[in-house]
């Protein structure tokens, strides 16, 4: 039985063997450099790299990206704009499902895992709450395991 587990470290250093993606929320304008995804970019340069060379982010696609042999990052396009005043919620939960479908089927297709942050809560404006129900109802009860971390 697939679980949903919490624990303390760096989703950019994920614990586990085996096909390990990392989902997170990009957005659909290009902009790409703070919160995870600049973790992710600073760890593996070609992540960022993936993302920018696409010349259209629609909304509830996704771009997938080999950072290592084992790890393969997942950009959820699924945020609209950047937030801020007149945008405080700039996740959109529709395209977040869509992709996290797609993320799915790609890790059940090889066996893995999913390692991630609370994406989607931070600057795309989500609810944190919601975006674990998702989890659970589209990952770990299709039988993935997905470990969230969250920095000390």
């Amino acid at each position: 039985m697939a679980k949903l587990k919490y624990i303390k470290g760096d989703a950019t250093d994920p614990i586990g063997t085996g096909p390990i993606f990392i989902p997170h929320v990009c957005n659909d304008i290009g902009a790409f450099g703070a919160g995870f995804a600049k973790a992710l970019a600073i760890k593996w340069p070609c992540v960022k790299q993936a993302y920018i060379n696409e010349e259209y982010w629609a909304l509830g696609t996704n771009i997938y990206v080999k950072a290592t042999d084992d790890i393969t990052i997942c950009h959820m396009i699924a945020q609209h704009g950047l937030i801020n005043r007149n945008n405080p919620h700039p996740l959109k939960y529709l395209s977040l499902t869509s992709c996290m479908k797609k993320v799915g089927m790609k890790v059940s297709g090889v066996d893995g895992s999913i390692h991630t942050c609370k994406f989607g809560a931070g600057l795309a404006g989500g609810s944190w709450g919601a975006i674990e129900q998702l989890i659970k109802e589209i990952w770990v009860s299709e039988g993935i395991d997905v470990t969230i971390y969250e920095l000390q």
